[in-house]
């Protein structure tokens, strides 16, 4: 179920792109253009100390939004911590007194906080470890099977930090360890999370980024049921990731060199392993039959690895611990450069014949051998789990109706409220939603797919899938954790927000459109079809902002800024039905509520407190003391 990193065949883009306008034939009349090409993962995620110090815009620290917990992890370059956000009082709507969103004493109000992250500081200020990893991050985006980056710091006082979701702090071997005594994991729960990573690591390929340290610690876990055979699986630490040059930054695939070491000595395949006294490896061990480099094959050696050690209950080359263990390195060494795994344990001899084939096929010696990602979902081992009328959870069923309204819901929106809902998608956390959203967002990067009749295919994208989830359904259904709201609204704010000043300009949001991929007539305003792509796209977020703004009295000085934080949050829960006045209506008097708040509430006053109010949200008037 991967997905296309760089936007399909016609985009030098590298990131997957949204598409704000897709109308419906009956909604056509309405639109104001062709769908306008959003970066999906082209989202300012990164700050950096030496452009705080340049514009004095951003934070001082890492500090002022985040506080460490306990330690989780601790690896060669970096400790990995629970955290909780700390969401300045500014981002949290004034209108709630909840304790779980605001608390006041003496006279000030704090901050909320709440919100669980997972921190990883590094040992080292720019350090190659923080740089590879953030890379790599960046470049796969938003998958329900990556661990998501939230954003990142780099060199506030003095320290490099990854803010990544947090996924209840276990992983697989945490668990591999836990049930060893009770027989080990269940086997449809292992083929569970196999096919999991299978789907995190075809995505990977797609985006030109290979892992090479696949093993069950990097593998993280949440929403865990033993008794039902059913978890969520994130794969995370991408310390030793490569990432390949893209188009866009006008570099060549290069294969990696057979000397580079890299991964686990228990989980890595030879050709990432020192040579082996006396067996030779071919030099174009790492190219395809048309001399390209060959993606991903070295992590699905790793996949067999990992599948053998669940399925079997110690790791395939345990021979080696036969030997005094000075010699134990150096024989994993050479086991695996020839293939030599156990296959005489009397667990394995009694798997089925689908589960031996499976590992087989990955532990092979010439990576051209091995099973692809994308191959390996077609395996038995897999369609058979994924066919059985024994798995815990059955699969997602939608009617095509209930898919024509949600994509209603989503093209009731114009494009600066689409923009933001994939800044929220983008910031928002999989452990923080419902499993039925996850799982439908899942579906419907397989319908996208299917239908191969895409202006582009990152139209699949997981966050574009889950944007239009959320903007159909009540908030209160997709959203776990009330106290992410705020938080999510801010980072979200933050992507959008390029120069750091608090304000969405015309330059901030043009800077998310895809100028390679806009069209004749794609601004929808008196579109002038001489403007090159960049022009177009600066005219389309122009008015973006002037919709927005219109009808507002402004201090002398902040008009032509651009848009506050909580005219971003009133515009994201406003539905369109016209815009014949240039903007929404937010107070629910002309139907213009936001799905979110029409499916909860009779009427804009009476509702039930304990549901998540309209005034919890967003602004209850448009004027110069919220939206200016």
């Amino acid at each position: 179920m991967g997905q296309s990193c760089n936007g399909g065949q016609r985009s030098q883009a590298t990131e997957p792109v949204g598409t704000p306008y897709a109308p419906t034939t009956s909604e056509t009349a309405r639109r104001e253009g062709p769908r306008v090409p959003i970066r999906v993962n082209g989202f300012r995620t990164a700050l950096s100390a030496t452009d705080s110090a340049k514009d004095g815009k951003r934070p001082s620290s890492w500090h002022t939004y985040y506080a460490l917990g306990p330690v989780l992890g601790d690896g060669i370059s970096a400790q990995v911590y629970e955290g909780a956000a700390l969401t300045p009082v500014s981002f949290i709507s004034s209108s709630y007194s909840s304790s779980l969103w605001k608390s006041c004493s003496a006279g000030a109000c704090q901050g909320e906080s709440g919100r669980r992250v997972a921190i990883k500081k590094f040992h080292r200020s720019g350090s190659r470890a923080f740089k590879k990893e953030l890379a790599a991050l960046q470049r796969v985006g938003t998958h329900p099977n990556i661990l998501r980056l939230l954003e990142s710091y780099g060199g506030f006082d003095g320290e490099d930090v990854l803010v990544l979701e947090f996924c209840d702090g276990s992983t697989v071997y945490d668990w591999y360890a836990k049930e060893f005594s009770n027989g080990g994991l269940p086997e449809p729960l292992i083929t569970s999370l196999v096919y999991q990573l299978l789907h995190a690591l075809e995505h990977l390929v797609s985006c030109g980024v290979e892992h090479q340290d696949v093993k069950p610690e990097n593998m993280m876990m949440y929403d865990v049921s033993i008794k039902r055979a059913c978890a969520e699986l994130k794969l995370g630490d991408f310390g030793w990731a490569t990432v390949a040059p893209s188009q866009a930054e006008g570099g060549a695939p290069t294969s990696k060199s057979r000397t580079q070491v890299a991964g686990s000595l228990w989980y890595a395949p030879p050709e990432l392993n020192p040579p082996v006294d006396g067996i030779s490896v071919a030099a174009d061990a790492l190219v395809d039959s048309q001399g390209r480099p060959l993606r991903g094959r070295s992590d699905m050696w790793s996949v067999g690895v990992v599948a053998y050690l669940l399925l079997v209950g110690h790791n395939p080359f345990n021979e080696a611990l036969k030997l005094p263990p000075a010699d134990q390195d150096n024989e994993v060494l050479r086991l695996a450069a020839r293939a030599n795994f156990n296959m005489k344990s009397e667990k394995w001899t009694r798997l089925c014949t689908e589960a031996r084939d499976f590992v087989s096929s990955l532990l092979q010696v010439v990576p051209q051998a091995r099973h692809s990602a994308k191959k390996a979902l077609t395996h038995p081992f897999i369609t058979r789990w994924l066919s059985s009328s024994n798995r815990s959870e059955p699969p997602f069923t939608r009617t095509e109706a209930e898919w024509e309204r949600r994509e209603q819901a989503w093209d009731a929106l114009d494009g600066f409220q689409q923009l933001g809902w994939l800044a929220v998608a983008r910031a928002v956390s999989d452990p923080e939603l419902e499993p039925q959203v996850r799982k439908a967002s899942f579906e419907g990067m397989e319908r996208e797919t299917l239908k191969g009749d895409l202006m582009i295919a990152a139209a699949s994208s997981y966050a574009q899938q889950l944007a239009a989830e959320m903007v159909s359904q009540p908030i209160g259904l997709w959203l776990v954790s009330r106290p992410a709201w705020s938080e999510v609204l801010r980072l979200a704010f933050g992507y959008l927000d390029v120069d750091g000043d608090g304000y969405l300009s015309p330059e901030d949001l043009a800077a998310h459109v895809v100028t390679s991929l806009l069209e004749e007539n794609t601004v929808g305003v008196a579109a002038d079809t001489t403007l090159d792509p960049a022009a177009q796209a600066s005219v389309m977020a122009q008015h973006w902002v002037a919709r927005w703004q219109q009808g507002l009295a402004f201090p002398a000085g902040r008009a032509g800024k651009g848009l506050q934080f909580q005219c971003f949050r009133s515009a994201l829960l406003s539905l369109r039905s016209d815009f014949g006045d240039g903007r929404g209506r937010n107070d629910g008097s002309d139907g213009y509520l936001h799905p979110s708040f029409s499916h909860i509430f009779p009427g804009t006053a009476d509702h039930d407190e304990e549901e998540i109010s309209w005034t919890d949200f967003s602004c209850t008037s448009v004027n110069t003391s919220t939206c200016s």
